[in-house]
């Protein structure tokens, strides 16, 4: 999504009143509320109809999956509607009740969702999320003491490699890279050892992580205390900043689309993106493996983001009976595995996880081990306030050799103005 917008979407969010939403007097931090509702009690409405929101092509695929089955059921009509500029569009068209009745989004997003009213708690699954999902699953969604939305999958990033350059093993070490760059290298026929997005505070900042650095204090639940230029933090810009010895090219070359040109042509060994690019290059006949990130100079792995794919139910829909049931069914075990099939996410139903089917999934268990060392993106609506500044000072740092302190003090200073503006 465009950073700009999500900065408009923010000053937007926190400039609303008089919305008919409150969401001001919540029960305690982490203490979910247990007046909960038995969807065994509960039918859908009249003459309802559900549209869906979804932002990718495999994961409508699943979408539609479940709309078929629930039509079966139900004899409910489900449209299932690709929306990528999914926030901006809510915060748009949900109070003129022209929304969707459901929204998949990362959980990163509830915050500013529900700053501006958007979405329902669930209060049909609260038992169900803490027992049959991994914890930090429950942990994600948790917001100001209450669950919003039903659990789908988890997502992070881990090293892709071409296995018919560097062999059936992946790397162990950075430094491993490294010494592999110094034969591989060809800047003058686009040859890399290793690419990535390097200007994408999504991406690099499991560098800083994997140092001690933070984004937002107490579990990314404090605004403010930023942890973007601390010691540790620090420490993790400059190993980040170090690996331009193996990657001299500005960040604007190492876009998705570019990256993916170079993997596929042989001409990059490694690369750092998820679960998606796994897919694609393998639909394209690539011999790819994947591996958790290695270690770095400090010893320590780096730490990427961990998003929980989530189903939210909106608060202005007309059906909220139909679109829970909806909810839950997309979320069960059965859905889950069928969502495992259809788009190789990695699930976070406990069940899924130990089943056979996942233990024997060299790809999918991969990404499990970097998703157990990653940290939840945090879903404060302040975390929008920060993408820009964040790939600034990177972008700055990589592309014209600033000072790492000074940059990241820039940064930080950035985002408290616009946290407090």
């Amino acid at each position: 999504m465009k950073k700009l917008s999500l900065v408009l979407v923010v000053i937007l969010v926190f400039g609303l009143t008089g919305c008919n939403k409150s969401y001001t007097n919540v029960a305690p931090a982490n203490v979910i509320e247990t007046n909960t509702t038995d969807s065994k009690d509960m039918g859908p409405e009249e003459g309802a109809k559900l549209t869906i929101w979804e932002d990718s092509d495999t994961r409508i695929a699943y979408m539609e999956y479940v709309a078929e089955k629930f039509t079966e059921k139900y004899g409910i009509e489900v449209k299932v509607q690709k929306v990528v500029d999914y926030t901006s569009r809510m915060v748009q068209d949900a109070p003129a009740y022209m929304g969707p009745d459901l929204l998949e989004a990362p959980h990163d997003q509830v915050g500013t969702l529900l700053t501006a009213g958007l979405v329902q708690p669930n209060d049909t699954t609260v038992d169900k999320v803490k027992t049959d999902f991994v914890e930090t699953v429950n942990d994600c969604l948790v917001y100001d003491g209450k669950l919003y939305g039903y659990p789908l999958t988890l997502n992070t990033y881990a090293m892709i490699y071409n296995k018919d350059i560097v062999g059936e093993k992946g790397p162990e070490t950075f430094q491993e890279i490294i010494e592999f760059a110094k034969e591989f290298n060809n800047p003058s026929e686009n040859k890399y050892a290793l690419m990535w997005q390097v200007s994408s505070s999504y991406f690099s900042h499991c560098f800083i992580a994997g140092y001690g650095g933070y984004v937002f204090g107490n579990n990314g639940t404090n605004p403010n205390d930023i942890g973007l230029n601390t010691k540790e933090a620090i420490e993790g810009v400059t190993f980040f900043k170090s690996l331009k010895s193996i990657l001299d090219v500005n960040s604007a070359d190492t876009a998705y689309q570019l990256i993916d040109g170079l993997f596929t042509s042989g001409k990059v060994a490694y690369v750092i993106s998820g679960q998606w690019s796994v897919s694609q290059y393998e639909e394209e006949g690539m011999n790819v493996g994947v591996c958790p990130l290695p270690k770095m100079d400090n010893g320590n792995y780096p730490a990427s983001y961990l998003g929980v794919q989530t189903l939210y139910v909106n608060a202005y829909t007309k059906y909220p009976n139909a679109s829970k049931l909806f909810a839950e069914m997309a979320s069960s075990e059965e859905m889950l595995k069928m969502r495992y099939e259809i788009t190789k996410e990695v699930p976070a139903m406990t069940s899924i996880i130990e089943s056979q089917e996942i233990k024997e999934d060299k790809t999918t268990l991969a990404f499990m081990e970097q998703a157990k060392r990653a940290v939840p993106m945090p879903s404060i609506p302040q975390m929008n306030l920060v993408w820009g500044s964040y790939q600034s000072a990177l972008q700055s740092i990589w592309d014209s050799g600033t000072d790492p302190k000074a940059a990241m003090d820039k940064c930080v200073e950035l985002i408290t103005h616009y946290i407090q503006k």
